[in-house]
C-alpha cells in the first residue's frame, strides 16, 4: 500500500455515495477519486485514473438509457486482468449466499451488507485493509458465505 489509497464507488443510490464519501473522508490517507452511478462509466474511469480500492455495489443499472443490470460477475475477473494490484469490495442489501460465494469466485476480495452499520461506520479502516491485502466480510455476509455462524469476518489473504 503506498501513501494514499485511491478508491472509485459505483453505486446508483447518491445518498450511499454521499454516505460512503463522508466515511472516506475521515482517513486522510484515502482519495476518492471518482463516483459513479452507471456500469459502462466503469472502466473509462479506471482506464484515466487507475485505483487500489474498488467499491461495486451489485444491481446498478448499465446506462442512463439502458436500466439493465451492469453484469458485475462477468466484469470483476476482466477488470483484475486488467488491473492486477486492484482489490475489489462490493457493498450490497443483496445477501443471498449464492450471490456472495459467485462475486468472490469471480475475484472480489470482499463483500459487505448495507445494514451491516459496524463495518460501514468504520468503511476507511475497511478500505485500508483491502488496500493492504486482507479479505473483507461484514460479520452477516461472512456468516452467510460459510453457513456457520462462529467464524471471524476478516482474514489475512
Amino acid at each position: 500500500m503506498g501513501d494514499t489509497v485511491c478508491v472509485t464507488i459505483l453505486d446508483d443510490h447518491q445518498s450511499i455515495v454521499d454516505g460512503y464519501r463522508y466515511r472516506l473522508s475521515q482517513v486522510p490517507e484515502i482519495e476518492l477519486v471518482a463516483t459513479l452511478a452507471f456500469g459502462d462509466d466503469l472502466e473509462p474511469a479506471l482506464n484515466k485514473q487507475p485505483v487500489d480500492v474498488l467499491i461495486l455495489d451489485v444491481h446498478v443499472p448499465v446506462s442512463q438509457n439502458n436500466p439493465n443490470p451492469y453484469p458485475i460477475l462477468h466484469t470483476i475477473p476482466r477488470l483484475l486482468q486488467l488491473y492486477p494490484d486492484l482489490e475489489i469490495v462490493v457493498i450490497s442489501m443483496f445477501g443471498d449466499r449464492s450471490l456472495i460465494r459467485a462475486v468472490v469466485e469471480a475475484g472480489a476480495s470482499g463483500y459487505i451488507l448495507k445494514n451491516d452499520s459496524l463495518v460501514i461506520q468504520d468503511l476507511g479502516k475497511t478500505i485500508l485493509s483491502l488496500a493492504d491485502g486482507d479479505i473483507c466480510f461484514s460479520e452477516k455476509a461472512w456468516k452467510m458465505f460459510l453457513g456457520k455462524k462462529d467464524e471471524p469476518f476478516t482474514t489475512r489473504q
